[in-house]
């Protein structure tokens, strides 16, 4: 029930979803408001990274889940294996939360939640252009504010450099603060025709 709630706990209110994403870096820091070209190679590399598999930590508060993520066809799934077994998929117009434990699922909208700013991440070459950009000594900041569902929420996207690596995604909201962290990056993974299907699965 604990991680249901993470993801449904708000379903009235055009549900929050925590999807939060990848790695931890600490440097000294040098502002760079307009770093054109650092903003183009950040799109450049998330164009090449639109299809992967990873394993991810994720941490909430005092709460902590792992898994798996997967993209692909502009498309975003998220299999919790801990504490809870649940699969989130997320398109920009659509997405679905399965509960495999409690065989729960449930449909909903994610364009007004965090969910859809993950998808713009990914799928929205534009996405970084409004970001300010914080340049370290061995990573790079990227930082956005949103209003999401009249609340204001603040994204802090971390790479590291040499080579460019998506590292994590941090969600600060209220005295919320929400880390995804990512390793074992697979650029060339094969997933089969039905992966990111959106059927009810129980139906199977």
């Amino acid at each position: 029930m604990q991680a249901k709630e993470m993801f449904l706990k708000q379903i009235n209110r055009k549900l929050l979803i925590h999807v939060l994403f990848l790695g931890a870096l600490t440097c000294s820091q040098v502002l760079a408001k307009d770093s054109v070209v650092t903003k183009d190679s950040l799109n450049d590399y998330i164009k090449k990274s639109n299809k992967f598999s990873a394993q991810f930590i994720q941490v909430s508060n005092e709460s902590l889940s792992d898994g798996f993520l997967y993209l692909d066809k502009k498309r975003i799934k998220i299999e919790y294996i801990n504490p809870s077994k649940i699969t989130l998929i997320l398109t920009e117009s659509k997405a679905m939360y399965f509960n495999h434990d409690l065989d729960e699922v449930e449909y909903f909208n994610p364009t007004k939640t965090i969910g859809n700013i993950f998808y713009q991440i990914f799928y929205n070459n534009d996405f970084f252009k409004k970001t300010e950009l914080i340049i370290q000594t061995n990573s790079i900041t990227a930082v956005k504010d949103f209003r999401i569902d009249d609340e204001d929420v603040i994204l802090n996207i971390y790479f590291e450099q040499n080579p460019l690596i998506l590292r994590k995604v941090e969600i600060k909201k209220n005295s919320e603060s929400i880390i995804f962290s990512i390793s074992n990056i697979n650029h060339n993974p094969n997933f089969n025709k039905n992966f990111f299907s959106m059927v009810d699965p129980r139906s199977n």
